[in-house]
């Protein structure tokens, strides 16, 4: 298939797996791993190297809309959310299906995996669940929000988790508790994106609508350290993370 026919089906989510491997998923349902070029700097050039980009994969297996992705800190699951109300883990290398999460009365999305690999968590409409992958225990589920959770973060160590909300609140939560550890509440319209810092200190958050808006906190105190405001209108993936090689 050409790269180009492929855009031709809305894209849901970006994410990098390497700097010269990228998987996209697509309205299609169907997950596409990619090898893209290099530059003559041998760098990755994603906008550019779409002519030479070979598709390496196909991983079919949903009934809907793929609207979320998260690979394994290992690189060796790629782990999927649907439409169709389940959560697919696959085995990178070959692209077989390893296990399938169900019973959601909602469509899970926003996935999002621990450091260590031992916790995944995605939303589901109003709240969160947090599995725990190493006892297979039901989900610890998290609740709080009034609208639609659109984007969570867990910090490195993997003991705290942040939420954004189009109910304009950043919710901050203990992983291993499930306890509400606090709720931003200064921005003044939806949240669209949350993201923590590698160092595990800051957290940041994105508002659309009037208030288009970054602000960074400490994320110990919840303190605002600085606001850029005003950005322009822009689009914000469901999930984009980048991995080095």
């Amino acid at each position: 298939m050409k790269i180009q026919q492929m855009f031709r089906k809305r894209l849901i989510a970006l994410l990098a797996l390497s700097s010269t491997t990228v998987i996209l998923t697509m309205a299609t349902g169907i997950v596409y791993p990619l090898t893209l070029g290099r530059s003559h700097y041998q760098q990755p050039l994603l906008a550019q190297s779409w002519q030479e980009a070979q598709l390496t994969q196909v991983i079919s297996g949903h009934r809907s809309d793929v609207n979320s992705l998260a690979i394994s800190p290992d690189s060796k699951t790629l782990i999927s959310s649907s439409k169709d109300k389940t959560i697919k883990f696959w085995n990178l290398r070959d692209g077989r299906l390893q296990r399938t999460i169900k019973g959601f009365t909602r469509t899970p999305s926003a996935l999002v995996i621990s450091a260590d690999g031992k916790r995944l968590a995605a939303a589901t409409e109003r709240q969160i669940n947090i599995w725990n992958l190493e006892t297979g225990a039901p989900p610890r589920t998290l609740k709080g929000h009034t609208g639609i959770v659109r984007s969570i973060a867990i910090s490195p160590d993997g003991k705290i988790l942040v939420s954004g909300s189009p109910d304009k609140t950043v919710m901050v939560w203990d992983v291993l508790t499930g306890q509400s550890l606090g709720t931003i509440t200064e921005h003044s319209d939806w949240v669209t994106a949350v993201a923590i810092s590698p160092d595990g200190k800051h957290l940041v958050s994105a508002s659309g609508g009037s208030d288009r808006s970054i602000k960074i906190w400490d994320l110990s105190s919840l303190e605002l350290r600085q606001t850029i405001s005003k950005q322009p209108r822009f689009m914000i993936l469901p999930l984009v993370k980048i991995a080095t090689s």
